[in-house]
């Protein structure tokens, strides 16, 4: 079971081999109500990572037996869906730097401050939500231009036929005008009049409905 589903609570996994800096996160971010999970390496991370679905990994980038960027090209190898905050000292600001550029969220410059901490995390959260909804939106709007072009196709086909047998009534109507057959053909063809101003209702309202109207959500 993902322990980020766990209780509904976001769970974050902190990799860094300095005890003291695991510990300042588990006391900040557990107050702050999410769940909590500490690696004290590179691979230990990794393998924490294979075992879970984490929704955050907050990743230092000098650690022994693998280091922070081995760990990166590791994750995105696993196709993990996770926001990625990276730990730097200035010495290593243009690796963090590097690691953006290969889709992390944003960096952490040591020494830091718990209120900025808090503040990233936050945001990048909102921001992934905020992600999570536009796409379930393309998706839907995806499904209705499917439909809407597969319904076009069908009512296209059916005008087609009314077409095709109203102009036929109409020929044989001067011959038949009068009497009961008379009578029937004027009430099909009245019939084909209401359905042909359905289709043109329906096609009206479902023509804005185009996949390039929807190529800016993208």
């Amino acid at each position: 079971m993902s322990i980020g589903k766990y209780d509904g609570k976001p769970s974050v996994l902190i990799a860094d081999d300095e005890e003291v800096i695991r510990d300042l996160f588990v006391e900040l971010l557990t107050k702050q109500g999410y769940r909590v999970s500490m690696a004290i390496d590179g691979l230990d991370a990794l393998q924490k990572i294979k075992e879970d679905d984490y929704d955050m990994l907050i990743l230092d980038l000098k650690m022994p037996r693998m280091d922070g960027m081995e760990v990166l090209d590791k994750i995105r190898e696993m196709n993990k869906n996770l926001i990625i905050i990276v730990i730097t000292a200035y010495a290593t600001l243009e690796t963090a730097k590097k690691a953006i550029k290969q889709g992390c969220f944003d960096y952490i410059a040591k020494p830091f401050d718990a209120g900025d901490i808090s503040s990233l995390i936050r945001s990048a959260f909102i921001m992934r939500k905020a992600f999570e909804n536009n796409k379930k939106e393309v998706e839907v709007t995806e499904r209705l231009v499917s439909l809407t072009q597969m319904a076009g196709v069908v009512v296209n086909e059916v005008n087609a036929v009314l077409t095709s047998t109203k102009l036929f009534l109409e020929m044989l109507r001067p011959g038949v005008i009068k009497g009961k057959k008379g009578k029937n053909i004027r009430l099909i063809l009245a019939e084909i009049e209401r359905a042909e101003n359905l289709i043109a209702t329906f096609l009206k309202f479902a023509r804005p409905i185009r996949p390039e109207f929807f190529k800016h959500q993208y």
